[in-house]
């Protein structure tokens, strides 16, 4: 401002008055009025400058999206197309544990599984089987009673997809797994892979393939391989579940038919009628219990008779042992409903069909209980005995398995937060219907890395 005083005095060859004096003045005031404004205008826009350099990696995705749209570049539902959103909002939080938000909509990804390394030896054969089986425990006497048998393998290990995201029908949930216990070649390891789940669900109602509602996931112990007295079987069906409070849940559902009947007209059976499930939970801090139900039909050519069964189970806490102490059991009785075991499928357990189409159901009991000690927060051990009871059809083959126990404990560790290692001796009896009876022992161990 020093320069403009003597240009205003001095420009001009004569001297000015005072009233032009006065008007220099309020000339000069209002030059440096503007060049004030000028300023404040200047600071305002480097500030805004330097909030939109620091804005967040989501309100940039935002800004693009609203971008795209506004440009036509997203499809009839609103996602944008790929390669449109900027970079960083590849690597988002999902919207539950280990999931990925996926870039453009609203749902959220997880692909998940474990791989799994299992090692068995038998001091007398169990039937040189992957999972502990009834039926292929050698009879006493007969071959292959007491043969020792070891085996590696890695077919437990699973892959599975999970995506979840909301709508204005509540949250809607896609899962889809495998493990690797289809066809193939023992010399070469070259399972198939075997689909385990595949179901959707929105909100309280659930669709496909998943775990049985006569099946209590919850209540099974950690072990090597399933207990004889569990129901456990993936199917096909309709379901719909509701939290009546903090502690009560209710469920009902509508699941896939198998008759499994043996006799000479055992393949003119079929099934019209779906498979009803239901059940009733309780969880309290003590722990929680379920009372679940199943009905079901089984049907021949001239016949047709009704069955199912009723399932106890839970888990209880031992806080007055140990803080993570549990008991787990499971029981069950009915009749019929064989196929709900894993490893009873396929063998014409369920009833018999005689030789005038008329059908007699199997009577079945069976059950477990198991305890699991926690030495520390890493080891842990669990002791478990089960067993199971049929009353078989008059006429039903020799050979056909008429009860069997099981007595099993184990060693767990957990070292880190995706890696288990076990230890497990297990025992196994079965009777048949002849009299004749099969014993075996298996030491077995697990390596379990999960992703």
């Amino acid at each position: 401002m020093s320069l403009v005083w003597p240009l205003l005095l001095f420009g001009s060859p004569v001297a000015a008055g005072d009233d032009e004096m006065a008007q220099l003045r309020q000339q000069l005031q209002a030059l440096e009025l503007a060049l004030r404004e000028q300023a404040t205008e200047i600071e305002a826009l480097k500030a805004k400058l330097s909030a939109e350099e620091s804005a967040t990696g989501e309100e940039k995705e935002q800004s693009a999206i609203v971008a795209a749209t506004n440009a036509g570049e997203t499809d009839a539902l609103g996602r944008q197309e790929m390669g449109r959103v900027a970079d960083d909002a590849f690597v988002q939080v999902g919207e539950f544990d280990g999931s990925l938000a996926v870039p453009g909509s609203n749902a959220s990804i997880r692909i998940g599984g474990y791989v799994q390394a299992d090692m068995g030896y038998d001091f007398d054969s169990l039937g040189f089987s992957d999972a502990l089986n009834l039926r292929t425990l050698p009879l006493d006497g007969l071959s292959g009673d007491d043969e020792t048998v070891f085996r590696s393998h890695a077919r437990n290990s699973r892959l599975n997809i999970d995506v979840r995201n909301s709508t204005r029908f509540g949250d809607f949930r896609t899962f889809v797994e495998f493990d690797f216990f289809g066809s193939g070649s023992t010399f070469t390891n070259n399972y198939a892979p075997v689909l385990r789940h595949a179901a959707a669900g929105i909100g309280n109602l659930y669709f496909g393939q998943y775990w049985s509602q006569f099946t209590d996931l919850a209540a099974f112990p950690e072990g090597t391989s399933s207990p004889l007295g569990q129901p456990i079987v993936r199917n096909p069906g309709v379901r719909w579940r509701t939290d009546l409070n903090e502690h009560w849940r209710v469920a009902i559902g509508l699941e896939d038919p198998a008759g499994d009947l043996s006799g000479d007209s055992a393949l003119l059976a079929s099934d019209s009628v779906p498979n009803l499930t239901a059940y009733v939970q309780v969880d309290k801090p003590w722990g929680r219990i379920r009372l679940a139900g199943l009905g079901l039909r089984l049907e021949s050519t001239s016949d047709s008779v009704y069955g199912g069964g009723v399932h106890l189970s839970g888990r209880l806490s031992m806080p007055f042992i140990n803080d993570r102490d549990n008991l787990a059991f499971s029981f069950q009785a009915g009749r019929g409903f064989t196929h709900y075991y894993a490893t009873l499928a396929n063998a014409g357990l369920e009833g018999a069909v005689s030789d005038d189409g008329s059908i007699e159901a199997t009577e079945i009991q069976s059950g477990y209980l198991a305890y699991q000690h926690w030495w520390n927060d890493t080891w842990r051990s669990t002791l478990k005995i089960s067993g199971l009871d049929f009353d078989l059809p008059d006429g039903s083959d020799e050979l056909a398995l008429d009860s069997g126990t099981s007595i099993g404990v184990n060693l767990f560790w957990s070292p880190f937060t995706n890696g288990t290692f076990g230890l497990e001796y297990i025992r196994a009896d079965r009777d048949v219907v002849s009299g004749l009876t099969g014993s075996g022992s298996r030491l077995s161990g697990v390596a379990r890395f999960d992703f």
